[in-house]
């Protein structure tokens, strides 16, 4: 079997990380879209609750744009640096990567993750998942990140709205701003800085990992 974490759509995650470190932010621009930003160096936890050895993946946020966001590098059991570029291929539409890190034997272990120097970066890197695989499906091949998330979201969406009779779908509420006197924002490319949207680090990264 495989498990699969993502935060993209709730910014919620069991995943245990530092918090002074990292912090869960709201997407500039993109209703109900979240990412871990990782401000400095800092650890993260993953568990691999199978009995036997399982693949880890990572899965991030990329750009288009060259160095948009800074590059990170992971260390640890079954990782010797592995670096993550989030820089994308022109010819790819995708807005995530998801990469290999190492094999991991039954456990919890402890990663850590170092931002790179990346001249030009304007936005820290943005992981928003954690896959553990057996390898029956890779999950660079089948679309694991964004594009899965966003067609499973449109399944179950269509699903319960025809439960309940409804011709159309509703549209998604707006997102909503959480201020504070220290914001955190993590950006889109080509929005104004009146069409940012932030959300308080302190009130999306407490205790998110006791779902």
């Amino acid at each position: 079997g495989d498990r699969c974490e993502f935060w993209y759509t709730t910014g919620l995650t069991n995943l245990v990380y530092n918090a002074k470190a990292f912090g869960m932010v709201l997407l500039d621009g993109r209703d109900n879209r979240f990412a871990l930003e990782i401000r400095e160096t800092g650890w993260i936890n993953v568990t691999n609750p199978f009995d036997e050895p399982r693949a880890l993946y990572l899965t991030f946020l990329t750009s288009r744009t060259a160095s948009y966001y800074e590059k990170v590098s992971v260390h640890g059991f079954g990782a010797n640096h592995v670096l993550l570029d989030p820089d994308n291929d022109q010819k790819e539409n995708s807005k995530t990567k998801t990469v290999p890190i190492g094999s991991f034997p039954h456990g919890t272990y402890t990663l850590n993750i170092v931002p790179q120097e990346t001249p030009g970066s304007i936005m820290k890197f943005g992981l928003i998942g954690v896959i553990f695989t057996d390898g029956s499906a890779s999950p660079m091949k089948y679309g694991f990140g964004q594009s899965f998330v966003d067609k499973a979201e449109a399944i179950l969406e269509e699903e319960i709205h025809q439960a309940e009779g409804d011709v159309e779908p509703p549209k998604p509420p707006p997102a909503t701003s959480a201020p504070s006197a220290g914001p955190t924002m993590m950006g889109s490319e080509g929005l104004d800085d009146d069409d940012k949207t932030f959300v308080d680090p302190v009130a999306e990264t407490v205790d998110l990992f006791k779902e």
